[in-house]
């Protein structure tokens, strides 16, 4: 699916997609590593990071995302 935004914070690259949140290790610029992901539901078009939460817009509703571990991002809540 399309990618439609995209968030720096510290060593990670947050990303949504339609469909799919995603993070990704931007240590070595010349070696981006896709580091973990999930399927979500809300058609993702817009997000936000601050502090360890990040925060997924789209047609369909609302969702935040525990980034404490950027390994192991954990869906929080969604609101649709």
């Amino acid at each position: 699916s399309h990618l439609w935004d995209v968030k720096l914070a510290g060593d990670y690259a947050y990303l949504v997609r339609q469909d799919y949140f995603e993070v990704a290790d931007i240590r070595v610029p010349s070696s981006i590593t896709h580091v973990a992901g999930f399927t979500h539901s809300v058609d993702g078009n817009s997000l936000n990071v601050s502090g360890t939460t990040a925060y997924v817009g789209g047609a369909d509703g609302f969702l935040t995302v525990n980034i404490s571990n950027p390994t192991n991002p954990v869906q929080l809540d969604v609101l649709s």
